[in-house]
């Protein structure tokens, strides 16, 4: 879990997100977000 949680963290910051906390809280109460920083 520790992999994906750091994947996670890693692509947020590639994407620009300087607040990553805030941004992973909001991705758990709405899954729907992680859609816009993935790269399609």
């Amino acid at each position: 879990m520790a992999t994906f949680r750091n994947l996670a963290i890693s692509l947020l910051h590639l994407s620009g997100v300087t607040e990553i906390t805030r941004t992973l809280q909001a991705i758990t109460r709405d899954r729907n977000r992680l859609l816009k920083f993935l790269p399609l």
